[in-house]
């Protein structure tokens, strides 16, 4: 066996070493815990402002220790499971003392968490992000609309994640996007993939795009027609059914034939028409056609 490299956080000085989730490094990786897994504090921690303060600051998120980082990461994801009401999200009520584990004025934002775990994403250790992407999800499942406002920074960064070579951490990264898709506000959410998408010209990129957005269309059903960019949507499914990689086709015909099933037909018809070039046009009523023999769902997973 390998030479074991243990990992605690409760050995730690102050009170942020009491509490936070414990982990080992070996020589096949790190072992990771799920949502499902977290355990709650122990009675002895108080998840105070001055704690959060600590997990934000120099001996938690921003240490110089990568393993401080990791054991973070895994004391904000049981803050966000146990005690979501102590961090302020942009819908918390401003109260200016601590009633019953509520945030106050001084709390540390939700906004700045997301900052420091998307950061963290990109980090050159590949353990390190893979957790932090866990954490985005574990954040994604428990604020969902109150991420919103993080949506520009975390759309972007998750995409690129997805289509990384190293499938560790694609994998997870995927994981992500799907809680986020399932989570945040639909349309801001598809603005921002139709945007990232436009720009990359990264064929696994473009395939898990076009994941997010048939999860999405799946998602409003019946509503998709009145969003604000459902131009931009058509026009980008059209485009990425037309895209050299077959995965990125497969998934963006998945995508295209879940709003097929969404709308009346002469609606789609109309939306379609006006949308789409004569080229993509033609390929994607081909691919509404043949629908029957497509379990969309399936492929969208």
């Amino acid at each position: 066996g390998g030479q074991k490299l243990a990992v605690r956080a409760a050995d730690e000085e102050g009170p942020l070493g009491v509490g936070l989730a414990s982990t080992s490094v070996t020589d096949v990786g790190v072992k990771y815990c799920y949502r499902d897994d977290l355990q709650p504090f122990p009675s002895s921690v108080v998840v105070s402002e001055r704690y959060l303060q600590e997990l934000l600051g120099s001996k938690g998120l921003q240490s110089n220790s990568w393993e401080k980082q990791f054991n973070a990461l895994n004391s904000l994801r049981r803050v966000a499971k146990f005690h979501p009401t102590t961090i302020v999200t942009s819908t918390s009520p401003a109260t200016t003392s601590s009633i019953s584990g509520a945030a106050t004025a001084a709390s540390p934002s939700l906004h700045a968490f997301v900052k420091l775990t998307v950061r963290l994403v990109d980090n050159l250790r590949s353990s390190l992000a893979k957790n932090a992407l866990i954490c985005l999800n574990d954040l994604f499942v428990s604020y969902r609309k109150q991420m919103d406002p993080e949506l520009e920074t975390c759309v972007p960064v998750c995409l690129k994640k997805a289509a990384d070579t190293n499938t560790f951490i694609a994998e997870e990264a995927e994981r992500t996007l799907r809680s986020l898709c399932s989570s945040a506000s639909e349309g801001k959410t598809i603005s921002l993939v139709v945007h990232a998408i436009s720009n990359s010209k990264h064929q696994f990129l473009k395939r898990t795009g076009a994941l997010c957005l048939g999860l999405l269309i799946r998602r409003l059903g019946g509503r998709v027609a009145g969003i604000r960019d459902i131009d931009k949507l058509v026009n980008a499914l059209g485009q990425l059914g037309s895209e050299a990689s077959p995965h990125c086709r497969e998934m963006a015909r998945a995508a295209i034939i879940t709003l097929a099933r969404s709308m009346k037909p002469t609606d789609l018809d109309r939306l379609l028409k006006r949308h789409l070039s004569d080229r993509d046009l033609s390929k994607v009523k081909v691919m509404i056609e043949k629908s029957g023999d497509v379990d969309a769902d399936a492929i969208l997973g």
